[in-house]
């Protein structure tokens, strides 16, 4: 039973793993045909009940291939190996982070720069290791209170951006906040003051920043709610109650400091309500608490404006004739998007069933170009403000240099929204955008400390649920399978990026030059292009778009060329521009070609 390309394995990766039988004790290693079988049931995520009806045909028809007559032997699983505590009216389990930080330590070190906050001034870049942590409940039903609060991280040092299960928490309700992280925040405090110690080299221990949605935060820091009249988590404003709901108005008010968590008794009692465990951290609790985009501007600002442009009130609501050229055009631009986006285009009528990837997609690549001429002009300018702003937070290469021109769209944005929207519009989300551009001067680019591969490892969890009840001790029990075979338990897309190839969608690209080629063919290291020679700046854009290498483009020159790959600055997306008779051409900002 020789094993195939897909489960090759290295025996310095892997050691032997143990499990018993009515027989006698079963020593697996990776010459075992019984260890690609184990390792087969965890990639495909094979259920204990179909290994139960294998194991016996197996016996039967091999008698030399000995397997026990119950999967949870052939895993090892044991009641007694699962340290679950009681939490309030749920369970938790905590698994830790030292064990996990070593383990992506391995996978290689890539340079990440230390925030400019008080907690990381003293320490060395080269010697100090950060996590970014992420914390957010997780309903397992639609219709029942059944739910998850996984503590999750990854290593931000680490070549493998994958992340991490540190926590689980599995109740009805919300954990009670002490009991909750009292484990986390304990050991965090020993590594904090101790040293990790890694091939002879010491290095120092941080959180770098915590990812959270806006209720979760709060709940986290011990704020106000998001929707009360002190609910802005970065600036002292006191909102207003009209239209049955408080708004955010002002865009000066003053901000909030680190020290208001740290002091026995707090100076904004209306804004902290108890004393978060967190506070004991070296970790600041507004500074580095980061405003996720994806919550914020997708789900929050981009999915309110597309619902009222669908079936708002007017006289915002769009003719439904408008609304169905929009949508034909977004459909129409399918073919023309790169495989790194998992999500195609659909009608705007279906935008309740939208998911954060594909408002992030019409934010920044599609919208622009799909709401051109058929948006009314003053809306039109609104919106690409704030997507213009949004693709330059986003944007690693820019966005230090253009940090205060999106400031100061984002701004405009929010001061226009009572003259061409509602005044009903300035909720915390809308509100909460002129706040971006502090998380992009403290950690850089948007794209190092937001939601989105979070969000992609909670649902991994939630597939790891097989039966309707022991909910808790169903993932402990995947996770000792997927460490049995040192299987991850959730890949990073950034593992994934589709590279640079001659199909449509994907044959586009913007090298450091500035320059826009065509590729016709695509080896390892060379590839055959041709050059878009007619480029232009966008019209009707806040700012001149060839400044952040936004064009449009047209007529390819005949005689091809070779381009090294080390020239190459982005994949682009190229959507067809019928009014002009030429490609939008904008630069992928959410996953760069390495």
């Amino acid at each position: 039973m020789p094993p195939s390309s897909d489960y090759e394995l290295s025996s310095s990766d892997y050691s032997t793993c143990s499990s018993s039988d009515d027989e006698g004790d079963i020593e697996l290693n990776v010459n075992d045909p019984k260890f690609f079988l184990l390792k087969w049931a965890v990639r495909h995520n094979i259920t204990h009940t179909a290994l139960n009806g294998l194991f016996p045909i197996l016996r039967l028809y091999g008698p030399d291939f000995r397997v026990p007559l119950d999967a949870k032997t052939f895993f090892g699983i044991k009641k007694e190996n699962r340290q679950i505590v009681r939490v309030g009216n749920g369970k938790l389990y905590y698994i830790g982070v030292r064990t996990n930080v070593l383990k992506h330590f391995e996978s290689g070190l890539k340079f990440c720069p230390l925030p400019d906050l008080p907690p990381f001034q003293s320490l060395v870049p080269d010697r100090t290791l950060t996590i970014t942590v992420g914390i957010d409940g997780l309903p397992l039903t639609r219709s029942g209170r059944k739910c998850y609060w996984p503590i999750v991280g990854k290593l931000d040092q680490s070549s493998n951006q994958s992340p991490f299960l540190r926590g689980l928490y599995y109740g009805e309700e919300k954990p009670p906040l002490e009991a909750f992280l009292n484990d986390f925040v304990t050991e965090c405090l020993s590594l904090e003051s101790d040293v990790i110690v890694i091939d002879d080299k010491l290095y120092q221990f941080r959180i770098r920043c915590i990812v959270a949605d806006a209720p979760a935060r709060s709940f986290l820091k011990g704020s106000a709610s998001y929707n009360g009249y002190y609910g802005c988590e970065r600036c002292g404003q006191k909102g207003v109650y009209r239209h049955i709901r408080v708004l955010f108005p002002n865009t000066d008010s003053c901000r909030r400091s680190d020290l208001e968590f740290k002091q026995p008794v707090p100076s904004h009692p209306t804004h902290i309500i108890k004393k978060s465990p967190l506070s004991q951290l070296n970790l600041g609790l507004v500074s580095q608490f980061v405003l996720d985009y994806m919550h914020l501007n997708c789900l929050g600002v981009v999915l309110k404006l597309i619902r009222t442009w669908v079936r708002g009130d007017l006289p915002h609501r769009l003719n439904s004739s408008i609304t169905d050229r929009i949508s034909k055009r977004l459909i129409s631009y399918n073919e023309h998007l790169p495989l790194e986006f998992c999500r195609k285009g659909r009608s705007l009528l279906e935008i309740d069933h939208s998911k954060a990837t594909e408002l992030r997609m019409f934010l920044l690549c599609t919208g622009p170009i799909a709401l051109k001429n058929l948006l009314p002009r003053k809306k039109y300018k609104h919106f690409l403000l704030f997507s213009v702003a949004t693709y330059i937070l986003l944007n690693h290469n820019i966005c230090s240099q253009w940090i205060e021109v999106a400031k100061k769209m984002l701004i405009e944005f929010n001061a226009s929204i009572p003259l061409l929207h509602e005044e009903h519009f300035l909720v915390y989300n809308f509100h909460s955008v002129i706040h971006l551009s502090e998380d992009v001067t403290n950690f850089g680019s948007l794209n190092t400390c937001n939601a989105f591969p979070f969000e992609n490892f909670m649902q991994v969890i939630k597939k790891m649920l097989r039966a309707k009840n022991r909910f808790l001790e169903q993932v402990i029990n995947r996770i000792h399978e997927y460490e049995l075979v040192n299987e991850e338990l959730y890949i990073s897309s950034q593992k994934h990026l589709v590279g640079v190839t001659s199909s449509r969608g994907n044959n586009v690209i913007l090298s450091k030059s500035g320059d826009f080629f065509l590729v016709e063919d695509a080896t390892t290291h060379m590839h055959a292009v041709k050059k878009f020679i007619d480029t232009s700046s966008c019209s009707k854009y806040p700012i001149d778009s060839s400044l952040l290498s936004v064009k449009l483009v047209s007529n390819i020159s005949v005689v091809s060329t070779v381009l090294d790959r080390s020239i190459i600055m982005s994949k682009c997306v190229c959507l067809p521009n019928d009014v002009e008779c030429t490609y939008f051409c904008i630069p992928l900002v959410h996953s760069v070609v390495e």
